[in-house]
């Protein structure tokens, strides 16, 4: 794989493999190897995807992707040799890419045609183990380049590579679809956008009272309306709620983006808070919480100008959250490391830590699907339990207008009886 040059036509007939732990429902992970692969396919790469797990809800936009996907399963027969570049989440790869590891060392030497090797990681929090380096020395003899989703997970796992081995920030860039060059002129507050899979009661709370405000409120994500945002989400509201990935979104759509959820929350972005947020990755961390009143209040009174605060605090690192322009970057820069052996012993190892994390993620996936069945039964319930009740209702007061009639017919066959006697 030569030195790109020419930006985007470079990834022309590209062989690209993602390899990612989960395609079942709609997280943060997840997402970004769905816009990875959007992205590369539209310069032309051939992009394949290899998972642990892999759920319906994924399976029809990969089909309309037009990315073929592999399962650990399956157990696919994928070869380290037949891919440009290969990026890894969470150093989940298949077992027969482990098997060539040993290979690495001795083609280098060569000067065998090489895949670049893009590992990242996306998460900062220790009860996601697989968001750490968990595979010996993978990262420190393999990596050409390891990205961090922010200076905050990069520092939380520091030590944990290499000294060596390059280091790079990957914020989440959107792709372009989400870009909105033009917004319209001022306007009142009329409809907010919340998008979360964790809302925190005094963000229900507070959609409760901007509702009685008599403006929109609507909710993606649990407790909502469950599927990947579309750009017209942002362009369609005046506001989005939420943290992570999504803000990114709304700043490429020139929506105000209020920063809140479970973590607490900055509120709308400013210069003054924003750094702060964009260490912690948009995530609330770091600011605290918020009263319902105080997250509805502050939504509303400072709308006026919301938009052109955030466009000013993001102005110099605009092109950090585009995709286009993050990956030409990254191709323009990025270099062989030299590549080191692995020992019989770690390749055993390696081999049978992806097995046991295997497991832990069908595990987790049938479990997130039993829980959502439970959940699609008890709305069923809860509409049939609704349907029955208005059905009462209505039959109560069908039969008590049956009853008027019946006694207004009575009435009047005794008043007729009356009159003509």
């Amino acid at each position: 794989m030569n030195q790109p040059k020419g930006g985007e036509n470079y990834f022309t007939g590209r062989r690209v493999l993602i390899c990612q732990p989960i395609m079942h429902g709609f997280g943060g992970s997840t997402v970004c190897t769905l816009e990875l692969a959007e992205y590369l396919i539209s310069v032309g790469c051939r992009v394949e995807i290899y998972t642990l797990t892999y759920g319906p809800q994924l399976r029809e936009i990969c089909e309309r992707l037009k990315v073929a996907v592999h399962t650990a399963e399956e157990q696919p027969q994928l070869s380290l040799w037949d891919y440009d570049l290969i990026w890894v989440h969470s150093e989940v790869l298949p077992q027969t890419m482990i098997a060539e590891l040993p290979q690495l060392e001795k083609a280098a030497s060569q000067g065998r045609e090489m895949p670049y090797w893009v590992f990242a990681h996306l998460s900062p929090l220790e009860d996601i183990p697989d968001e750490w380096p968990w595979n010996e020395a993978l990262e420190d003899k393999v990596a050409d380049i390891v990205l961090y989703v922010s200076e905050a997970t990069r520092e939380k796992q520091q030590g944990t590579i290499g000294q060596s081995v390059p280091i790079g920030l990957f914020r989440n860039p959107v792709l372009d679809k989400f870009v909105r060059a033009e917004v319209p002129g001022a306007k009142e507050l009329e409809s907010v956008l919340v998008v979360s899979n964790h809302v925190p009661r005094e963000v229900w709370e507070a959609i409760d009272l901007l509702r009685g405000k008599g403006i929109r409120v609507d909710v993606l994500g649990v407790g909502g309306e469950r599927r990947l945002v579309k750009p017209e989400d942002l362009f369609g509201h005046d506001v989005v709620v939420t943290i992570g990935k999504t803000v990114q979104y709304a700043f490429a759509a020139q929506t105000p983006v209020y920063i809140y959820d479970h973590w607490g929350g900055g509120g709308y972005l400013n210069k003054k808070n924003y750094a702060l947020a964009r260490r912690r990755n948009f995530s609330g961390r770091g600011f605290g919480s918020k009263t319902a009143q105080q997250i509805a209040d502050e939504i509303v009174g400072e709308f006026s100008g919301a938009l052109m605060r955030q466009n000013e605090a993001i102005a110099e690192d605009w092109e950090e959250y585009l995709m286009g322009s993050f990956l030409v970057n990254l191709m323009c820069t990025i270099e062989h490391r030299t590549k080191e052996g692995f020992s019989e012993r770690q390749i055993k190892t390696m081999a049978a830590a992806q097995r046991i994390c295997e497991y832990r993620f069908l595990r987790q996936m049938w479990l997130e699907m039993a829980e959502e069945r439970e959940r699609l039964l008890r709305e069923e319930n809860e509409r049939l339990r609704a349907e029955v009740k208005e059905y009462e209702r209505t039959r109560g007061v069908k039969g008590a207008v049956k009853n008027l009639l019946r006694a207004g017919k009575i009435f009047a066959a005794k008043r007729i009886r009356g009159l003509s006697k």
